[in-house]
């Protein structure tokens, strides 16, 4: 009877052709799907992600820079609700230099 062993795709090869040079059939990679494998690929996963959202904001930042609000607001998933803030708001300044006569 034969083992099965399940598999992880990590990603995939494509070899060119020695005569033309241009690139064959891809090729798909695996590696075994051992609990550590699984592990670091959900740990790869949420660490993509992260960059991904990072450049999405600062794209929608760069929108609102240039004044296209639309995108910018499109672009975001909280777009037209208040920001919540849970710093405390300012204290108004005393002001400082002599007083008007």
């Amino acid at each position: 009877m034969t083992k099965m062993i399940e598999a992880i795709q990590i990603g995939s090869y494509a070899p060119r052709d020695p005569a033309t040079g241009e690139f064959m059939p891809s090729v798909p990679l695996y590696i075994e799907a051992t609990e550590r494998a699984r592990t670091s690929e959900e740990v790869l996963h949420r660490e993509i992600a992260h960059i991904f959202a990072g450049k999405m904001r600062q794209y929608a930042e760069g929108c609102e820079m240039i004044g296209d609000k639309a995108i910018a607001d499109a672009l975001r998933p909280d777009a037209g609700q208040p920001a919540e803030s849970a710093a405390v708001p300012d204290k108004p300044r005393k002001k400082r230099g002599r007083p008007k006569k």
